[in-house]
């Protein structure tokens, strides 16, 4: 949703401006941290963590790019291309409430 000028608008008013790819960029080095807390079922094999599912439980039918934070969940088809859509994914967050969020969590407001 938007307003009459166009930004973003969240359940408690207008989102801040959000820079999307930056954002994305700056959480890869991040990324075995982030995700071992999202994921907390799965283990690191290789540049992937891999799980059964998006709840984060054991298994081996969803992985996530450690490298470039793409991710899928073989099991019921969705995927993403970086740590952004999979913090929204998880969450069942919009991708704008997602990147504020996940850039006041991690103190990269600036980004």
């Amino acid at each position: 949703m938007s307003d009459p000028t166009g930004n973003a608008r969240g359940a408690n008013g207008p989102l801040p401006p959000i820079r999307f790819a930056e954002l994305a960029e700056a959480l890869l080095p991040l990324a075995v941290d982030l995700v071992a807390r999202w994921l907390p079922g799965g283990a690191k094999c290789g540049h992937e963590w891999v799980c059964g599912s998006l709840s984060g439980g054991a298994g081996s039918s969803c992985s996530v790019n450690l490298a470039n934070g793409r991710w899928a969940d073989f099991s019921t088809g969705e995927q993403g291309g970086d740590l952004l859509s999979l913090y929204a994914a998880i969450h069942g967050l919009s991708q704008a409430r997602a990147a504020v969020d996940l850039a006041r969590e991690e103190g990269l407001e600036s980004v």
